[in-house]
């Protein structure tokens, strides 16, 4: 039974991303859906902003009240940090290490959170750090709860990340996406051109996914994390 209902819920998928991408895009998610229990393959997409210059602002297609969290907002969606996996805990240590997180409200209801670093963060999904120049700034880890998709709140808060950082007087955004997140990385095209990219390859068994590229020149520059016990 519940095979058949996976197979109806594949099916189901299949269609409507044909009908929103084509038949490529459709085939190639259906396949990556049915073998990711046992391959993964997939590629990360760095994407860089010069922040010297206005960039174009983005509005989402309801209303949104976008602003930097304050230590009551982090009380106040403790369950919904805890769903993406920040505790109380990782929240107090972010706040210490300097991040901000950058909301988007609509209704009293968390509908957008982003975080913006300074400090150079670990990529941990190809075992890589983003290395981090003077004036450079990071954003990481967008969520928008499932009920708040298709609003375009993620990229009017990119966008607004964006406005913030250069206010503040940094040189430089970078971000990144999979390739296989449809909705994130067509959100990034639109704010931000892309500079790099890393095929990430995992296969049943493997602790970590090997990564292609890490050690090559590009922008931003990447450095391989050690390799954990």
């Amino acid at each position: 039974m519940g095979g058949e209902a996976e197979r109806r819920s594949l099916a189901t998928e299949a269609w409507r991303t044909f009908q929103r991408q084509g038949v490529g895009p459709a085939s190639r998610r259906l396949i990556r859906r049915l073998l990711s229990p046992v391959v993964r393959i997939d590629r990360l997409i760095f994407f860089v902003a010069d922040l010297s210059k206005p960039l174009p602002r983005v509005q989402a297609r309801t209303a949104v009240e976008i602003r930097l969290a304050t230590r009551k907002d982090f009380e106040t969606f403790a369950p919904v940090f805890r769903l993406i996996g920040v505790d109380s805990a990782e929240i107090q240590s972010r706040i210490a290490r300097g991040d901000v997180a950058l909301l988007a409200l609509a209704g009293g209801e968390l509908a957008h959170v982003l975080w913006i670093t300074l400090v150079a963060p670990d990529v941990s999904e190809i075992g890589a750090r983003v290395l981090l120049g003077p004036g450079e700034v990071c954003a990481y880890e967008g969520f928008t709860p499932p009920e708040w998709r298709g609003h375009g709140i993620d990229p009017a808060v990119g966008s607004a990340a964006l406005e913030y950082e250069r206010a503040m007087g940094y040189a430089r955004h970078i971000g990144w996406a999979w390739a296989s997140n449809f909705a994130s990385t067509r959100t990034m095209f639109k704010l931000l051109p892309a500079t790099r990219r890393i095929w990430s390859i995992w296969v049943l068994g493997m602790r970590r996914p090997v990564a292609l590229g890490i050690r090559r020149r590009g922008t931003p520059p990447l450095e391989r994390l050690p390799t954990r016990d």
